[in-house]
């Protein structure tokens, strides 16, 4: 299994690879990690960090590719040309050549295999990185050191057959064929529908079942499918080596066939929408976005017969060893089976309605409902779909084939785990110590899993001027005298359940983002938690609008917390308001805090007038570029992006008997507008 974490010594993010003691061969592991040490240096191969064993466990630490797998980033940059696609596959063929130059063969290239070092669809394509050296060997005379098991769907001819040819290298060249014919057509040359099981795979593989004719190899540069040919060659002694394929023209010439790839972008596209939005929900599971409440309300709803979490030793089922070894392996010590948070297994279990052993349609249309989502038939087909014809293929059991016989609209737990990684392991900290503090780039972000949490932050950049416009009773820094700004902090305490680092990353920015707040146990017993990487933050909160929803929400209600202390701690004038009277003397950006009762406040845009409803504890003020920024809820209607232009005026009048505060504009642009919490009030903006 591999998590993400931090590197005790240098606190960079790293991969953590743990492999049992009683499950591992000590010698070949050995030999990976030896292997990892004399090649990890060049640049598209993944770098080894450190590696260390306890009791129970062997961890191999690992530089972290945050980038995710390649295709991924390909559907998401859109349709892509003969020339991306050379330009990655030759950094990762120079790789693999330089493997072969130190005497190593991989003998598991493929897609999963893959990596981008950087997150982000505009990164370089030359941060590759090549993974998984658990099949690796070395060749000493001309011969294998041992037999090899990689994965079949990838695995040259001479590997099938078991023959140990004298030249193991051209074993990787042949993976390297099937995964550039993958890359430009979408589909696998030995499962071009991607629905056959192993026993038929390696039959087309003995046979050299690979066809050029039709589809994108109608448009493609003859010099490509030359290529292939060539890499694909079922003889080994005539297969190109690495360094014959980096002279190949396709790889060198500067001339590539510049019309994007429509078609195979589309196939792509189709099934890694529908993969992500598959992984969207499942993390809003394991993240407590999306309750056990929800789905049994989604249930009911469908009416969908109620299931147990988990019920263990049951018949029938493909996923029991795996999904127990699992549920073990991702739990942590505060968290409470069987329904614990983190967990791919247990999630897949509370999803899978009946205990079948897979998910059918009912439930994951069950689960759209749960995260707010409206799908047709037709989406819910499009996730089942691709993850079934999903063309970059895993190894699939007989059982599990036997299985997705019986019920071809159906996804078995074994891809989802493939699918998705785990999040990190579940971890502690003690009462009074911060998880992360302000100021400190945002890598992760985290679930609270037991214990509360104090948020502070400290207003930077507060002109001391605005002083003589109120006093506020928070604590205080420095003074007026011997500085121009006042120091200011803000807190809210958050309980178990909730995300931290949320707030930092919602804002979608190209730069890695700082933490706005510092995080402190407050709880006598401790805190626990779990973290995951900030590149998957995307995913759970722009995916879906549903969980979009859910995370908007559980963000900005953390804001308003932070700026309702400020409203309710800082002095100005009050008003005592009967119903239907009218505040009188607002000015346009002066801030607004209900301490009791209700007010309505009829905000007016050009031609345009709506109504915002505050009651006790809400707040009401405008941005600097006229943006409504409220705690109240609102309307869908009530959108700054359906009005035109900037709040012109707005006007107050009492729902119910009130006491109202008013801020004045000076205090409020003092203090949050200009202030370092400006970039937090925006997430407010209505």
């Amino acid at each position: 299994m591999v998590r993400a974490g931090f590197h005790r010594r240098t606190l960079e993010p790293v991969a953590i690879k743990c492999m049992p003691k009683t499950s591992t061969n000590a010698a070949r592991l050995l030999e990976e990690v030896s292997i990892l040490r004399d090649v990890g240096e060049h640049q598209a191969i993944i770098s080894l960090k450190d590696f260390f064993e306890d009791a129970e466990n062997y961890y191999i630490v690992m530089e972290l590719a945050e980038g995710g797998e390649l295709f991924q980033r390909l559907v998401n940059s859109g349709p892509f040309t003969e020339q991306r696609a050379a330009t990655f596959f030759r950094k990762l063929v120079e790789a693999v050549a330089f493997l072969h130059r130190e005497g190593i063969v991989h003998f598991d290239i493929k897609p999963e295999n893959v990596l981008l070092k950087h997150r982000g669809f505009n990164s370089d394509w030359d941060d590759v990185r090549l993974i998984d050296f658990g099949s690796a060997v070395r060749q000493n005379a001309g011969q294998y050191t041992r037999n090899t098991n990689g994965t079949l769907a990838y695995s040259a001819p001479e590997v099938l057959r078991g023959n140990r040819a004298s030249e193991g290298s051209k074993a990787d060249v042949w993976s390297l064929g099937v995964l550039l014919y993958v890359l430009i057509s979408g589909k696998h040359p030995f499962d071009p529908l991607g629905t056959a099981d192993d026993e038929v795979v390696r039959e087309n593989i003995l046979a050299d079942r690979v066809t050029f004719a039709g589809g994108v190899w109608n448009n493609v540069n003859q010099l490509l499918i030359d290529l292939l040919c060539r890499m694909l060659d079922p003889v080994a002694e005539r297969r190109l080596s690495a360094d014959e394929v980096l002279r190949h023209p396709w790889v060198v010439q500067a001339e590539h066939n510049s019309a994007p790839l429509e078609e195979v972008f589309e196939q792509n596209a189709m099934r890694f929408r529908g993969r992500q939005r598959l992984r969207s929900m499942l993390r809003s599971v394991m993240l407590g976005v999306v309750s056990v409440e929800d789905l049994q309300r989604a249930r009911r709803e469908e009416g969908v017969k109620e299931t147990s979490c988990i019920k263990k030793g049951s018949n029938g089922r493909a996923d029991t060893a795996a999904s127990e070894a699992l549920l073990l392996a991702e739990s942590g010590p505060h968290l409470s089976p069987p329904c614990q948070l983190g967990s791919r297994a247990a999630a897949v279990r509370l999803m899978d309605a009946g205990d079948k052993g897979y998910l059918d349609e009912r439930d994951l249309r069950v689960l759209a409902r749960a995260v707010g989502e409206e799908v047709a038939s037709e989406d819910v087909h499009d996730i089942i779909e691709s993850m079934r014809s999903f063309p970059f293929r895993r190894p699939l059991s007989r059982l599990s084939f036997r299985l997705r016989s019986l019920d071809s609209n159906s996804v078995l737990p074994e891809d989802i785990y493939r699918m998705m990684p785990p999040m990190m392991t579940p971890a502690e900290f003690k009462e009074g110590e911060a998880l992360f503090e302000q100021g400190a780039t945002c890598d992760v972000f985290y679930l609270l899993t037991k214990g509360a949490v104090k948020l502070e932050h400290r207003l930077d950049g507060v002109n001391a001027k605005y002083k003589t416009f109120g006093r506020l009773n928070l604590r205080l820094s420095g003074s007026a005298e011997d500085d121009t700004t006042d120091t200011s902090t803000l807190e809210t305490t958050v309980p178990a359940g909730s995300l931290l680092g949320d707030i930092e990353l919602l804002p979608a920015t190209a730069e890695a983002p700082k933490y706005q707040t510092t995080a402190t146990c407050t709880s006598p017993s401790g805190c626990g938690y779990i973290a995951l990487c900030a590149s998957s933050f995307p995913e759970l909160a722009s995916v879906l609008e549903g969980v979009q929803r859910r995370v908007n929400e559980q963000t900005t209600g953390k804001v308003s917390k932070l700026v309702r202390s400020f409203m309710k701690e800082h002095e100005g004038f009050r008003k005592d308001l009967k119903a239907d009277d009218k505040l009188r003397s607002l000015r346009l950006r002066d801030g607004i805090y209900v301490e009791d009762g209700g007010i309505d406040i009829a905000v007016q845009w050009k031609g345009v007038e709506e109504t915002v409803a505050l009651d006790s504890g809400d707040f009401f003020f405008v941005s600097d570029d006229g943006l409504v920024l409220t705690s109240a809820q609102v309307s869908p209607e009530f959108s700054h992006k359906r009005h035109p232009g900037p709040v012109r005026s707005y006007s107050v009048q009492a729902r119910s008997p009130a006491r109202v505060k008013v801020l004045r504009k000076e205090i409020v642009d003092g203090y949050l507008r200009t202030s370092s919490f400006a970039p937090m009030l925006e997430l407010l903006s209505k």
